[in-house]
């Protein structure tokens, strides 16, 4: 959680001290008030303590009576407040609800052992990625043989049992774009959910890419991009998603996830990066290795 931003945003008088935020006490009592600013939100996100009436607990309690119940509210509505959107634009309005469009698949089809046997282009690219053919039936994976997307895994994208994109994957390893996804489809709204993944996991791992995904297993979800748009952020604040976000994206992005995660810490708690080893990402290092990595909370 990033206090300093969330005193800013909502206006709160505070001063810096060495290991808090110094406020102005709201739960000092009415006939006695706080007329200092006496009240430490502490920097390591470890909770508040009143030096005058010596109050003490969490974060988002404080917060809460500093806001007069707005902070909690934001937080803990379904649907998402108007407030809770200005946030990130004070001047535009987030549309929840995109224009309808309907996405069907290229032509292509089911990846199995029969058509492995037959495709040496494919049967190979599936060894050097470490994929099994299991995996590909598990996510329904397809391949186009021709036609506009020639020699691509077709991997289907669902949001709520609804298929709302795709991902076409070069196999060749030489043709660009590497991905490529249906043009009219807005894909930086959603993300990718592995077959059994569980909104509410202790801690899900934010990785960029669908191949990372199955290889985290049913903790992790792909955003698809180094950065979140605004309807991504908007799904993290829900109350069904876990406590703990920490983004795990490629190496390359670190710089990228650290302001994401800063800006995401802002308006929710648990949220955490790790520092990939250079020239990995989650996929090239596997689900035991990341987890080995610590993790470094805002």
């Amino acid at each position: 959680m990033n206090i300093e931003n969330i005193l800013k945003r909502y206006k709160i008088p505070y001063i810096v001290n060495v290991k808090a935020f110094n406020v102005q006490c709201p739960v000092c009592p009415k006939d006695d008030p706080d007329n200092g600013l006496r009240c430490g939100l502490f920097k390591d996100n470890s909770g508040f303590n009143c030096f005058r009436c010596k109050k003490t607990g969490s974060l988002d309690f404080i917060l809460d009576k500093l806001t007069n119940g707005i902070y909690e509210k934001e937080l803990e509505n379904d649907n998402i407040t108007d407030t809770i959107k200005k946030v990130f634009n004070p001047e535009t309005e987030i549309q929840e609800s995109v224009k309808s469009y309907s996405v069907t698949l290229p032509d292509s089809v089911p990846v199995t052992k029969e058509l492995c046997s037959k495709w040496y282009i494919l049967r190979s690219f599936l060894k050097k990625r470490n994929i099994s053919i299991e995996t590909c039936q598990q996510y329904k994976v397809r391949f186009s043989i021709g036609g506009k997307y020639p020699l691509r895994l077709i991997i289907p994208i669902y949001d709520n049992d609804k298929l709302i994109c795709w991902q076409g994957k070069d196999v060749t390893d030489t043709v660009k774009p590497k991905y490529v996804f249906p043009s009219h489809a807005p894909i930086a709204n959603y993300f990718y959910f592995p077959t059994g993944f569980q909104k509410k996991n202790r801690i899900i791992y934010i990785v960029e890419g669908i191949f990372d995904t199955w290889r985290m297993g049913n903790i992790a979800i792909a955003s698809f991009s180094k950065k979140l748009s605004k309807e991504q952020q908007l799904k993290l604040l829900k109350r069904n998603f876990s406590k703990k976000i920490v983004f795990a994206w490629d190496s390359d992005a670190f710089r990228e996830s650290i302001e994401a995660a800063n800006d995401l810490s802002s308006l929710r708690d648990g949220v955490g990066i790790i520092r990939l080893p250079k020239g990995q990402d989650p996929d090239s290092m596997g689900r035991d290795e990341v987890l080995k990595l610590k993790i470094k909370w805002m």
